[in-house]
């Protein structure tokens, strides 16, 4: 009978163990992502920095059409939208990485996959404790 009741929570323990090893490749992943929209963030910020210093130039000395003036115009604003939806995508990431705390969006807060691995390997000290007590 003890032995069933050791081998049960060793099982446990591997079981634990591949939970962990699956959060951090989902934190490796959403590093990933976040990076990537990173990327993106930064294209669309220097394309934004151009078309911002095309427009001040063609307001001094014009040489642009106007219609062509306005779909510069036109850009700046998407691209601002888009910087804005950037953001807020790394921010989501971040908080899904590293949680946040309660907030008014959140009232109970967000437990981040760092926080989720520290349990979990807490879990496995628990357990290992346990086991040797049987």
């Amino acid at each position: 009978m003890m032995n069933t009741h050791k081998n049960y929570f060793k099982e446990k323990l591997k079981g634990i163990q591949c939970m962990i090893w699956d959060l951090e490749f989902k934190r490796y992943k959403t590093f990933y992502v976040r990076e990537q929209i990173r990327k993106e963030y930064d294209a669309i910020r220097s394309r934004l920095e151009i078309v911002k210093t095309q427009i001040a130039s063609e307001k001094d000395k014009p040489t642009m059409p106007e219609g062509d003036v306005k779909r510069l115009e036109d850009d700046e604003i998407r691209m601002n939208r888009d910087i804005e939806r950037k953001l807020a995508q790394m921010k989501d990431l971040d908080a899904e990485i590293h949680g946040s705390k309660p907030t008014a969006e959140l009232p109970e807060g967000h437990q981040g996959l760092n926080d989720t691995l520290e349990a979990l390997r807490e879990l496995i000290q628990v357990t290992k404790k346990y086991i040797k007590e049987i």
